[in-house]
């Protein structure tokens, strides 16, 4: 399983630790073990979740095959309210670091290159609360109910 600069879960919000369900990835799907990803509108094919996201499902678990045909069932780790998920700062020249003053302010994602990650610089787009941080690049965040598929249905 590759491993890029993507979330992680921190402290899963249920008993038993995170929920892990797969699901057919989509058509000529490019992301990476560690990525966010939704299920399209049809509820049955995962996709990576882009910048300016609105829906989330969860962390693949597996690398997309890049197939038209011959999908595979990617695992997904199902993120759920409460559940704090660790993830990395998009690091700008106007934010260098996620400050004490941002704490408990939603924020949007930013997805370059297969790597998720937290943008300070995005208040508009709110997909994420920033909870707590860890160091100058990582901090831990929770998802707004209302943007998870677990919450909203597929």
């Amino acid at each position: 399983m590759s491993y890029y600069s993507n979330p992680r879960f921190s402290t899963p919000a249920n008993q038993g630790g995170p929920l892990i369900r797969s699901f057919l990835e989509a058509d000529s799907q490019t992301f990476k073990a560690g990525q966010l990803v939704y299920l399209n509108s049809n509820g049955k094919y995962i996709t990576a979740a882009a910048s300016n996201a609105t829906t989330v499902l969860g962390i693949a678990k597996k690398d997309a095959t890049n197939v038209s045909t011959g999908h595979i069932y990617i695992p997904v780790e199902i993120i759920r309210p409460g559940d704090e998920i660790e993830i990395d700062v998009l690091l700008t020249a106007t934010d260098a670091d996620a400050a004490e003053t941002q704490l408990l302010q939603n924020f949007a994602l930013d997805v370059t290159s297969n790597q998720c990650k937290l943008d300070l610089d995005d208040t508009g787009n709110d997909l994420m609360t920033l909870q707590k941080i860890v160091s100058t690049t990582t901090v831990i965040v929770t998802f707004l109910a209302s943007t998870l598929q677990y919450c909203k249905g597929y």
